[in-house]
């Protein structure tokens, strides 16, 4: 199937807010957020972290991709710095070592594309 693309405009104030706790997520695509994507399961999101240690549940079946906009961090033991990536693929759970916060920007694709 081809598709021609398409552009539209978004306003900053139109991404959908997630709070927990003191953690607040801007959702981009996917999980209810504004724009919307013909990739079934895509996610985009951008994920601030306090300092700490975090553990998130991933779904195996899905690849995620994470680009570190600010901040140092340890992710599943590799050491991140600002503007590092990456990627994580037959993942079941990752794990996060924050010491003076950070910001993710985090993409979650499916492994395998139904065609």
């Amino acid at each position: 199937m081809i598709q021609n693309a398409t552009y539209e405009d978004y306003d900053a104030k139109s991404f959908k807010s997630i709070v927990d706790g003191e953690k607040e997520t801007l959702v981009y695509v996917g999980d209810g957020g504004s724009v919307k994507s013909i990739t079934e399961g895509l996610e985009i999101k951008k994920v601030p972290f306090k300092s700490g240690l975090f553990e998130e549940k991933l779904n195996s079946n899905f690849t995620y991709s994470y680009y570190l906009l600010k901040g140092e961090m340890e992710l599943d033991g590799e050491q991140l710095v600002k503007d590092d990536y990456y990627v994580l693929k037959d993942a079941n759970s990752v794990s996060f070592e924050v010491k003076d916060g950070a910001e993710l920007f985090v993409i979650k694709t499916p492994t395998e594309v139904k065609i």
